[in-house]
């Protein structure tokens, strides 16, 4: 994402702040992805162009907010999605712990998919949600490299 190869009308959100669209969403970006509204049903959505395997994700905050945790969702039609667990219980994963610093999430088991959903679930600092993200994965089995 960071690179700009998937375009900003590949990024959408459940809702975002002027100024704080969610194409600002990627990571290293000088603004973020930001709600107008905060609470657990908002997230950032990436659509891939194609089916594409998803090792990791990468998020960070901005000056003044950042995502606590989140869970993960995917999708192979942007209609049903199925959130990332062991079967039993959706994973939450940790986010940031302040705005600058990058924080990697690696996923246990890698996930195919062409849609991604980031559902922040705890945040701290302005009155909503702040995000940037970067994707982690690859087109094939073993050549791993940043799907950006």
């Amino acid at each position: 994402m960071e690179s700009g190869a998937i375009p900003d009308d590949h990024i959408t959100a459940s809702a975002e702040e002027p100024g704080y669209e969610a194409w600002r969403g990627r990571l290293n970006n000088g603004k973020a992805w930001q709600t107008n509204t905060a609470d657990t049903d908002q997230w950032l959505q990436i659509d891939l162009g194609s089916q594409k395997v998803l090792t990791g994700i990468q998020t960070q905050g901005l000056w003044g907010g950042h995502t606590k945790s989140y869970k993960l969702m995917f999708s192979d039609d942007a209609s049903t999605w199925v959130t990332y667990g062991d079967g039993q219980d959706d994973t939450i994963f940790d986010g940031n712990s302040d705005g600058p610093t990058i924080v990697e999430q690696t996923l246990s088991t890698p996930v195919s998919t062409q849609y991604v959903r980031i559902n922040p679930q705890s945040w701290q600092g302005t009155q909503y949600i702040r995000l940037r993200v970067e994707l982690l994965g690859c087109d094939g089995e073993y050549a791993y490299v940043y799907m950006s």
